[in-house]
C-alpha cells in the first residue's frame, strides 16, 4: 500500500492481509517485520522525515514511532497522511487538511486553509478553460491567470461544458442550471429540483443537454424542457447489478462527437436499492446500448472520438480493482485491462493528490486538462504532465 524510503539502508514497506497490515522494515542487508496490532484501514500510507520520525495514518488513526516505541492516536479525521518541509499533514473530513503535531499526549489537529474541490471541466481552447466545483465555485483560466466567478449560488456545481466560447452550461445540486453569453453567469430555470450531473454540447450546436437524477434536459435558445427517461430503461441482464428492474436512474456522464451522436452513462437504481450501471445513445433518439458486455465491471465515464471510436472507463472509486476500458469501434466491444492502457488518456490522470482527478477535457493525447480534489488543476501538454494546486501550468 505504502513504501517509503529515507536511505539505501533505512526503507519501510506498508501492505495489509486483511483485517491487519503488515509493516516491514530493510536495513540494507534484510526485511524485517514490525510486529503490531493495528487493525487495517482504508487510504493509508507511510510518511515522516526520520526513522525517529515515522507515521502510519488511514482512515480513523495515526500511528507515530520516535526509533523506539509506537504511539497510537486517535485521529478521526484523518484519511491519508503525507510530510512537507518537516511537517506531516493529513486530510480531513469536509476537505479538511490538518497538521499533526506530536506533543507527548495526543495529536493536534488544526485546521489549514483549504480550496473548493473541483469536480468538472471543459475548454474552448487552453487559454479559455472552465471548472467548476464545490460551494458554488465556477473558475475561469485565460492562459495566464484564474478568475474566480460569482455563480451566485452555494450549490455544489458537477459538470461544465459549451459549445463555444459565449456558450456554456454548468450543472449541479438541487437542479442548479447556469449559463454563460459572454460577459456573466445567469440562472436557467431548469424545472428540477434534482441533482443535476452531466452536461453536453456538440461544437457549435443548438442544443445541449443535461442529465441528471430521474432527469434529462434539453436547452436551446427557445428554453429548457425535459425529455422523457421512458427509453432509457437498462436492458433487461445487461445491466450491472443483475436483471433487477430499475425504478430511478441518474445520467452521470455524457459525451459526443457531433450533435446526433451523444452516448451517456447511467446509474439505476432498483426496488432493493441495488445499483446498475449501463450505457445509453442519441442517434436521433435515445436507446439503451445492447450487450455492452460490462458484467463486472461497472461503466462511469465515456468519450467518444467518432461512431466507431467510443472508449468507456469503468467506476474508477473501487481502489480494489485496477482501472479497466472498453472500446467500441462501432461493431463490437474490446476490453483492456489497466496494464495495456490504450485509450487512457482520454481519462483523468493520476497526477492530481489525495483522491485524483474527478473530470477531464480531452483535446488530444498530449493536450489534456484535468481537475479535482482541494482545487488541483493538471494539464499535460506536448507529453509534459505537471499538476498544480490552484493556478494550471
Amino acid at each position: 500500500m505504502s513504501l517509503l524510503a529515507f536511505a539505501r539502508d533505512d526503507v519501510w514497506a506498508l501492505g495489509v492481509v486483511w483485517p491487519q497490515y503488515l509493516l516491514h522494515h530493510f536495513d540494507g542487508v534484510s526485511w524485517t517485520k514490525v510486529e503490531q496490532t493495528w487493525n487495517a484501514a482504508s487510504n493509508s500510507r507511510l510518511s515522516g522525515t526520520s526513522s525517529r520520525d515515522l507515521w502510519v495514518g488511514g482512515y480513523g488513526f495515526a500511528h507515530h514511532f520516535d526509533g523506539e516505541t509506537w504511539k497510537s492516536h486517535a485521529a478521526s479525521i484523518v484519511t491519508q497522511i503525507a510530510t512537507v518541509g518537516g511537517e506531516t499533514y493529513g486530510l480531513g473530513a469536509g476537505s479538511r487538511f490538518v497538521r499533526l503535531d506530536r506533543d507527548g499526549q495526543d495529536v493536534a489537529l488544526t485546521t489549514a486553509a483549504r480550496q473548493p474541490s473541483l469536480a468538472g471541466v471543459w475548454a474552448a481552447a487552453n487559454d479559455d478553460v472552465w471548472a467548476v466545483g464545490t460551494e458554488g465555485t465556477v473558475l475561469h483560466y485565460d492562459g495566464s491567470r484564474i478568475e474566480k466567478l460569482a455563480s451566485g449560488t452555494s450549490k455544489s456545481l458537477r459538470a461544465v461544458w459549451g459549445t463555444r466560447s459565449d456558450d456554456v452550461w454548468i450543472a449541479g445540486a438541487a437542479g442548479t442550471l447556469l449559463h454563460w453569453q459572454g460577459d456573466r453567469l445567469e440562472a436557467v430555470a431548469s424545472g428540477t429540483e434534482e441533482n443535476l450531473s452531466a452536461v453536453y454540447g456538440a461544437p457549435n450546436a443548438s442544443e445541449v443537454w443535461i442529465g441528471g437524477t430521474a432527469v434529462l434536459l434539453r436547452a436551446t435558445a427557445e428554453g429548457v424542457t425535459k425529455v422523457p427517461l421512458a427509453n432509457l430503461n437498462a436492458p433487461k441482464g445487461l445491466a450491472w447489478g443483475g436483471s433487477e428492474p430499475v425504478t430511478k436512474k441518474e445520467i452521470v456522464d455524457m459525451h459526443g462527437s457531433s450533435s446526433d451522436y451523444i452516448w451517456a452513462v447511467l446509474i439505476g437504481t432498483g426496488p432493493t436499492e441495488y445499483n446498475h450501471a449501463y450505457i445509453a445513445r442519441y442517434d436521433g433518439t435515445w436507446h439503451p446500448v445492447e450487450n455492452h458486455g460490462f458484467f463486472d465491471m461497472p461503466p462511469k465515464h465515456v468519450w467518444v472520438r467518432g461512431r466507431d471510436d467510443v472508449w468507456v472507463m469503468r467506476d474508477p472509486s473501487n481502489q480494489r480493482f485496477p482501472k479497466w476500458y472498453g472500446h467500441w469501434d462501432g461493431k463490437t466491444w474490446t476490453d483492456h485491462p489497466e496494464s495495456t492502457r490504450p485509450g487512457s488518456w482520454l481519462f483523468a490522470l493520476p497526477e492530481i493528490p489525495y483522491g485524483g482527478a474527478y473530470n477531464n477535457f480531452v483535446f488530444g493525447e498530449d493536450d489534456i486538462w484535468a481537475v479535482g480534489f482541494e482545487g488541483f488543476w493538471v494539464h499535460s501538454a506536448s507529453a509534459q504532465r505537471s499538476a498544480s494546486r490552484g493556478t494550471p501550468n
